[in-house]
């Protein structure tokens, strides 16, 4: 797990995460949880999912440090197109603490996010960004992402509705 040093501050480092960082990662997810909104978690429900990135080998997750503290992350996996051209990168989470917003540390880590796709042969990188974020929508669009409209994004939440739903003759 090699860290890269920044250019812009040499306290910043971004790091592939690993088994020993459950605890950067809780607390990194409870500051997006407080962030959007959502329920903060007890210790046991951040550490199912904390196991489940760092463990089930579905998803990859850097971290931005400053020093010894984390301050932000991207949460990403790999997906195949049915296409067969080429592997697709699906970063499903970008995100910078309150502290450590306007450093440039987003940017740090899209370029990571970039680069590693890049070197797993992926022919393009893929991300949702919420409507309701014009600093991030305003962030995604100086680096280029194309915004596409020709797609609509779906969730599924209630299974047991899914299920009846999709059971019926």
């Amino acid at each position: 797990m090699t860290a890269v040093a920044t250019d812009r501050d040499p306290g910043l480092v971004l790091r592939q995460a690993g088994s020993s960082d459950g605890a950067a990662v809780a607390h990194l997810l409870r500051l997006t949880d407080a962030h959007y909104g959502n329920p903060i978690k007890d210790a046991a429900g951040y550490q199912a999912v904390i196991a489940d990135i760092l463990e089930s080998g579905y998803s990859d997750i850097v971290i931005a440090w400053d020093g010894e503290t984390p301050i932000g992350y991207a949460l990403y996996t790999f997906l195949q197109p049915t296409d067969g051209i080429g592997a697709q990168m699906f970063l499903k989470e970008l995100f910078v603490g309150p502290e450590a917003r306007s450093r440039g540390i987003g940017r740090m880590l899209m370029k990571r996010m970039g680069e590693i796709a890049v070197a797993r042969g992926c022919l393009r990188l893929d991300w949702t960004a919420r409507l309701d974020n014009p600093r991030g929508l305003e962030f995604y669009d100086s680096l280029g992402g194309k915004q596409l409209t020709e797609r609509l994004y779906y969730r599924i939440t209630d299974f047991d509705d899914f299920f009846r739903r999709i059971s019926k003759d």
